[in-house]
Protein backbone atom coordinates (compact mmCIF):
# COMPACT_ATOMS: atom_id res chain seq x y z
CA UNK A 1 0.00 0.00 0.00
CA UNK A 2 1.17 3.86 -0.96
CA UNK A 3 1.47 6.12 1.34
CA UNK A 4 -1.07 7.80 -0.76
CA UNK A 5 -3.46 5.48 -0.41
CA UNK A 6 -2.53 4.83 3.80
CA UNK A 7 -4.04 8.27 4.18
CA UNK A 8 -6.63 7.77 2.02
CA UNK A 9 -7.97 4.57 3.87
CA UNK A 10 -7.36 6.57 7.24
CA UNK A 11 -9.98 9.48 6.43
CA UNK A 12 -12.33 6.81 4.45
CA UNK A 13 -12.20 4.96 8.02
CA UNK A 14 -13.36 8.34 9.91
CA UNK A 15 -15.81 8.58 7.12
CA UNK A 16 -16.89 5.29 7.68
CA UNK A 17 -17.40 5.88 11.38
CA UNK A 18 -19.08 9.17 11.28
CA UNK A 19 -21.54 7.48 8.53
CA UNK A 20 -22.57 5.05 11.09
CA UNK A 21 -23.95 7.72 13.34
CA UNK A 22 -26.57 9.49 11.49
CA UNK A 23 -27.90 11.78 14.02
CA UNK A 24 -24.51 13.28 16.07
CA UNK A 25 -23.58 16.52 15.15
CA UNK A 26 -20.03 16.18 15.74
CA UNK A 27 -19.97 12.80 13.73
CA UNK A 28 -21.93 15.04 10.84
CA UNK A 29 -19.05 17.66 10.92
CA UNK A 30 -16.41 14.55 10.87
CA UNK A 31 -18.06 13.41 7.62
CA UNK A 32 -17.46 16.96 6.06
CA UNK A 33 -13.98 17.61 6.96
CA UNK A 34 -13.10 14.00 6.32
CA UNK A 35 -14.80 13.79 2.85
CA UNK A 36 -13.40 17.11 2.26
CA UNK A 37 -10.04 16.39 3.11
CA UNK A 38 -10.02 12.65 1.08
CA UNK A 39 -10.77 14.93 -1.71
CA UNK A 40 -7.95 16.90 -1.58
CA UNK A 41 -5.71 14.02 -0.94
CA UNK A 42 -6.94 11.66 -3.73
CA UNK A 43 -9.73 12.38 -5.98
CA UNK A 44 -11.35 8.71 -5.80
CA UNK A 45 -13.95 9.99 -2.96
CA UNK A 46 -15.70 11.86 -5.91
CA UNK A 47 -17.36 9.18 -6.92
CA UNK A 48 -19.89 9.60 -3.66
CA UNK A 49 -20.68 12.98 -4.89
CA UNK A 50 -24.03 12.16 -6.18
CA UNK A 51 -24.50 10.15 -3.08
CA UNK A 52 -24.05 13.07 -1.05
CA UNK A 53 -26.50 15.21 -3.26
CA UNK A 54 -29.46 12.14 -2.60
CA UNK A 55 -28.43 12.08 1.19
CA UNK A 56 -28.81 16.06 1.18
CA UNK A 57 -25.40 16.43 2.14
CA UNK A 58 -25.22 20.17 1.37
CA UNK A 59 -22.75 21.13 3.64
CA UNK A 60 -20.22 18.44 2.84
CA UNK A 61 -20.77 19.59 -0.51
CA UNK A 62 -20.59 23.25 0.20
CA UNK A 63 -17.14 23.27 1.87
CA UNK A 64 -15.46 20.55 -0.46
CA UNK A 65 -16.80 22.58 -3.39
CA UNK A 66 -15.55 25.87 -1.90
CA UNK A 67 -12.59 24.47 -0.28
CA UNK A 68 -10.94 22.83 -3.63
CA UNK A 69 -11.73 26.20 -5.49
CA UNK A 70 -9.70 28.35 -2.99
CA UNK A 71 -7.26 26.02 -3.26
CA UNK A 72 -6.71 26.08 -6.73
CA UNK A 73 -7.57 30.08 -7.58
CA UNK A 74 -4.76 31.18 -6.94
CA UNK A 75 -2.71 28.66 -8.87
CA UNK A 76 -5.22 29.44 -11.76
CA UNK A 77 -5.00 33.12 -11.64
CA UNK A 78 -1.10 33.60 -11.97
CA UNK A 79 -1.27 30.45 -14.82
CA UNK A 80 -4.32 30.90 -16.31
CA UNK A 81 -3.49 28.76 -19.43
CA UNK A 82 -2.61 25.75 -17.58
CA UNK A 83 -6.96 26.38 -16.70
CA UNK A 84 -7.92 25.60 -19.95
CA UNK A 85 -5.40 22.64 -19.77
CA UNK A 86 -6.59 21.32 -16.92
CA UNK A 87 -10.33 21.87 -18.63
CA UNK A 88 -9.23 19.99 -21.55
CA UNK A 89 -7.65 17.46 -19.99
CA UNK A 90 -10.39 16.73 -17.61
CA UNK A 91 -13.80 17.28 -19.67
CA UNK A 92 -12.84 16.92 -23.19
CA UNK A 93 -11.24 13.53 -24.63
CA UNK A 94 -9.44 14.04 -28.04
CA UNK A 95 -10.82 11.02 -30.90
CA UNK A 96 -10.31 7.48 -29.50
CA UNK A 97 -6.41 6.06 -31.12
CA UNK A 98 -4.33 3.03 -30.53
CA UNK A 99 -2.64 4.04 -27.26
CA UNK A 100 -0.08 1.36 -26.36
CA UNK A 101 -0.40 0.43 -22.27
CA UNK A 102 -3.62 1.87 -22.25
CA UNK A 103 -5.42 -0.63 -19.93
CA UNK A 104 -8.63 1.34 -19.53
CA UNK A 105 -12.35 0.59 -20.86
CA UNK A 106 -12.04 3.34 -23.01
CA UNK A 107 -9.27 1.77 -25.13
CA UNK A 108 -10.64 -1.43 -25.26
CA UNK A 109 -13.69 -0.64 -26.19
CA UNK A 110 -11.64 1.08 -29.26
CA UNK A 111 -9.80 -2.34 -29.43
CA UNK A 112 -12.80 -4.01 -29.67
CA UNK A 113 -14.66 -2.25 -32.52
CA UNK A 114 -10.94 -1.81 -34.37
CA UNK A 115 -10.81 -5.73 -34.46
CA UNK A 116 -14.53 -5.37 -36.06
CA UNK A 117 -13.90 -2.79 -38.21
CA UNK A 118 -9.93 -2.03 -38.73
CA UNK A 119 -9.91 1.67 -39.68
CA UNK A 120 -9.54 5.01 -37.58
CA UNK A 121 -11.69 6.63 -39.57
CA UNK A 122 -14.87 5.08 -38.90
CA UNK A 123 -17.13 7.30 -37.03
CA UNK A 124 -18.37 3.79 -35.02
CA UNK A 125 -15.39 4.13 -32.86
CA UNK A 126 -16.46 7.45 -30.71
CA UNK A 127 -20.02 6.39 -31.19
CA UNK A 128 -19.24 3.22 -29.15
CA UNK A 129 -17.53 5.09 -26.43
CA UNK A 130 -20.39 7.41 -26.02
CA UNK A 131 -23.41 4.67 -25.88
CA UNK A 132 -20.74 3.49 -23.03
CA UNK A 133 -20.69 6.12 -21.21
CA UNK A 134 -24.49 7.12 -21.73
CA UNK A 135 -24.57 3.25 -20.38
CA UNK A 136 -22.59 4.10 -17.03
CA UNK A 137 -24.38 7.14 -16.47
CA UNK A 138 -27.86 5.86 -16.61
CA UNK A 139 -26.62 2.63 -14.69
CA UNK A 140 -24.71 5.81 -12.23
CA UNK A 141 -28.01 7.81 -12.06
CA UNK A 142 -30.17 4.47 -11.62
CA UNK A 143 -28.08 2.64 -8.52
CA UNK A 144 -28.38 6.50 -6.46
CA UNK A 145 -31.83 7.49 -6.89
CA UNK A 146 -33.18 3.58 -6.47
CA UNK A 147 -33.14 3.49 -2.75
CA UNK A 148 -33.85 5.97 -0.07
CA UNK A 149 -32.51 4.52 2.59
CA UNK A 150 -29.14 3.89 1.43
CA UNK A 151 -26.48 5.81 3.32
CA UNK A 152 -22.84 6.29 2.52
CA UNK A 153 -21.37 3.16 4.45
CA UNK A 154 -22.75 0.16 1.88
CA UNK A 155 -21.42 1.70 -1.17
CA UNK A 156 -17.57 2.78 0.39
CA UNK A 157 -17.49 -0.83 1.69
CA UNK A 158 -18.39 -2.62 -1.95
CA UNK A 159 -16.92 0.08 -3.83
Amino acid sequence: MGQFSLVQAGLLLILLLAARQPTSPRAAQQLDISWTLSLLWKQNTALLGPLMIRRRRWRALLIAGLTVVLLSAPYFLLHPPDLFRFLAANLVSGPPSQQMGNLGMRQLLYSLSSALIPTDAWPGHLLVQRIWLGLVLVAMLWATWRDRGIDLVEPLCCG
